[in-house]
């Protein structure tokens, strides 16, 4: 499953062997701006290709604090927009060929509904940097889409271990030991509720698991 949503984002993007990364584009707004006015990328989610030079971009944006290739870079070590800052203002003016960095659609791999005015809602990849609080909520809710289809489908497919019906009174065990021997010859059918995702939800919120 996650292969396949991989591939089918490389292919949208348009991610070709040559890019040795991509990112997406930080909201148009000055404060978010390179020393040459154009506009940051992002660096809360990156897809990097594993090629020799994208190993030498990789290791001259490690280094680039250290202004052995790049001078002023050092600024960025304690200063915002740090390592964002310094791909913006240095390494995608050195690896400039026309392939080597490419640029996402904010509106599509950067930010998330509650910061949509901005322009970046994260409509395929989101990126909660401006509402953290919203990121419990919103893995719950990406669990459930997800966990009730499986859930539910599980369920039916083994419907004769899980669920049984009674008619009448429990019919008595033939030991004469006070169990009963429950009544499963009915078939499955339209008597089984689907679980709604206020039920599962329910059940992510109080499970001691997923909340230590």
């Amino acid at each position: 499953m996650v292969e396949s949503l991989r591939e089918w984002l490389f292919n949208y993007w348009e991610i070709a062997p040559d890019n040795l990364i991509a990112m997406a584009l930080d909201p148009q707004d000055p404060i978010n701006n390179d020393f040459r006015g154009r506009t940051l990328l992002n660096t809360g989610f990156i897809v990097a290709q594993q090629s020799p030079r994208a190993h030498e971009l990789l290791t001259a944006w490690e280094s680039c604090p250290l202004e052995v290739k790049y001078p002023g870079c050092s600024n960025f070590s304690y200063s915002w927009p740090h390592e964002q800052g310094a791909f913006g203002n240095f390494l995608r003016y050195d690896f400039n060929r026309p392939d080597d960095v490419k640029s996402l659609k904010c509106a599509e791999a950067n930010g998330c509904p509650e910061v949509a005015h901005t322009g970046c809602s994260g409509k395929l990849v989101r990126h909660y940097w401006g509402s953290k609080a919203s990121v419990p909520s919103a893995v719950q809710e990406s669990i459930v889409q997800y966990f009730l289809t499986s859930l539910h489908e599980e369920f039916h497919q083994d419907y004769a271990n899980i669920v049984y019906t009674t008619h009448g009174n429990p019919n008595p065990s033939p030991a004469g030991d006070g169990n009963f021997t429950p009544d499963i010859s009915q078939k499955p059918g339209s008597e089984i509720q689907a679980l709604t995702q206020e039920d599962v939800r329910e059940t992510i919120e109080t499970s001691p698991i997923l909340n230590p």
